[in-house]
């Protein structure tokens, strides 16, 4: 039995699991485009159908297929503001940089549309902070050209930097300033200056344990050429 293109598109949205299955064992080819490009995978991830996710892809959906947008499972269920799902394509192996037609990697699609907590996990399995999209913009720059003070104040403390300039010569706070309010920005650019000065004090730190415990290694190599010396001495 041949499904329509109508019909794929319904189960997809729905996550309707068993019809999934069921068109799938049919001959339904599993990446084939349904609607602009997106494919069963894209649109149950777009839903934010996890279970519909987790199946299609044991059946052999590929993870990295892009619509006419550029975007992948995991780039939709970010815009979309899906953390379960955009989790739980991580976990089956999705790739968090991929980039889209405007070259906009999941976490900056994410901290565009104002997920927070899900731009905090994508950070902290690993997304690349200060990344850019084709028109020079971080995911920083992104929340901040939305008035997202919450999002911009969190990625900042994450460690996003704050000294990118836009296609248009604008920076995060000035973005913010703009699209929230002059205080706004003044404080994310105070609060970038901290965390900069607070990375940096931590980098230093860290240069100095690792000075200390390389001349604790020299001392102790030292320390055994003595005795060795001191035992040869002796023996004369």
């Amino acid at each position: 039995m041949a499904y329509s293109a109508r019909a794929l598109l319904g189960f997809a949205e729905d996550g309707d699991v068993s019809s999934i299955a069921d068109a799938l064992d049919a001959g339904t080819a599993i990446d084939a485009p349904i609607a602009k490009g997106k494919t069963l995978l894209i649109i149950a991830a777009e839903k934010g159908h996890t279970e519909a996710c987790r199946m299609l892809v044991r059946k052999g959906a590929c993870l990295e297929t892009q619509s006419d947008a550029g975007r992948t499972a995991l780039s939709v269920a970010c815009f979309s503001g899906h953390t379960d799902t955009a989790l739980a394509l991580l976990d089956l192996g999705a790739n968090l940089e991929t980039l889209d037609v405007h070259c906009q990697t999941p976490l900056i699609l994410a901290a565009w549309k104002g997920h927070t907590a899900l731009a905090v996990a994508l950070v902290k399995r690993g997304a690349k902070i200060n990344a850019l999209s084709s028109n020079r913009m971080t995911a920083l720059m992104a929340a901040a050209s939305e008035g997202d003070v919450e999002t911009s104040m969190m990625l900042v403390e994450l460690g996003a930097g704050a000294a990118f300039v836009s296609n248009a010569g604008l920076t995060a706070a000035q973005l913010l300033s703009s699209q929230a309010s002059p205080e706004a920005g003044a404080a994310l650019a105070e609060r970038a200056e901290a965390a900069a000065r607070e990375r940096a004090a931590a980098e230093a730190e860290r240069q100095r344990r690792i000075r200390m415990a390389r001349l604790d290694v020299a001392l102790v190599s030292l320390e055994k050429e003595v005795c060795k010396l001191e035992a040869r001495s002796a023996t004369i």
